[in-house]
């Protein structure tokens, strides 16, 4: 699965740097996880899919770098976060202290800036993001969205049960999926039903991974889009205090990988 692929690729590119694990949380909204390495620290996030988890999940023992196989690979959502979170603060270590991937990143720049939506007529959400949504909307953009969460395709128009994907996705200009599928590895059913969307793309804070292995060279992702944090400090605060997209970006900026 992608998350499995990622995190064996990501873990060729660092056998050779002493990383460690200095401390992890699983908030409210999104876990952490920051490790340090030669090159500094580096914060990963994900986002904590809370209704999966159960009261009798624990972490017994500090995470290590060597259990991200066992964690991405666990069907158990509460070991999956951790894992999605470890996988993405070595990827951080990786593309923003070691500058691996760079001649792709494009730093300080929102996902929608560098999609001409003159072009797209209908778009799809595959977890339905509010502000990318209005933006759209704004462009006279037709808005369908997929959602696992119940309440929220109850709250809110053309917001459906993820279920009903393969019925939606015909005559779609872009599909934006957001990072958090990963989290529950739905991302690979996603990007094979969507596979003939003519534009795709990946984002939100959970996002943080590079654009490597078959999300390139099977579904031909065009964008990933994440947040990069500079004041881990701030964020691991916000984090622990139920904070969320809006309020993690006060510490740090968004970037795409093309």
């Amino acid at each position: 699965m992608i998350i499995d692929e990622l995190a064996k690729l990501i873990s060729c590119y660092i056998e050779d740097d002493e990383i460690t694990v200095l401390d992890t949380c699983l908030g409210l909204k999104y876990t952490y996880v920051l490790v340090r390495g030669n090159y500094g620290t580096a914060l990963g996030i994900a986002f904590t899919s809370s209704a999966g988890i159960s009261h009798e999940g624990f972490l017994e023992k500090p995470l290590a770098i060597n259990n991200l196989p066992k964690l991405v690979s666990s069907p158990g959502i509460y070991y999956k976060v951790l894992g999605a979170a470890l996988l993405n603060a070595l990827s951080q270590y990786l593309m923003f202290n070691k500058k691996f991937f760079r001649e792709n990143i494009v730093e300080h720049i929102d996902i929608l800036d560098v999609i001409n939506l003159e072009h797209v007529s209908k778009a799809l959400l595959v977890g339905y993001i509010h502000p990318i949504a209005e933006k759209l909307r704004k462009w006279g953009v037709e808005v369908v969205s997929v959602e696992r969460d119940l309440c929220k395709t109850r709250m809110l128009d053309h917001v459906y049960i993820d279920t009903v994907l393969p019925r939606l996705v015909k005559n779609i200009d872009l599909a934006i999926i957001t990072g958090s599928t990963i989290v529950n590895d739905s991302i690979d059913y996603v990007l094979e039903t969507i596979r003939e969307i003519p534009l795709k793309v990946i984002t939100g804070p959970t996002a943080q991974f590079p654009k490597i292995g078959t999300l390139s060279t099977k579904y031909h992702i065009d964008y990933i889009g994440s947040i990069h944090i500079v004041d881990v400090k701030g964020a691991i605060r916000t984090i622990k205090m139920g904070g969320g997209t809006k309020w993690l970006l006060k510490h740090g900026f968004k970037y795409i990988i093309k």
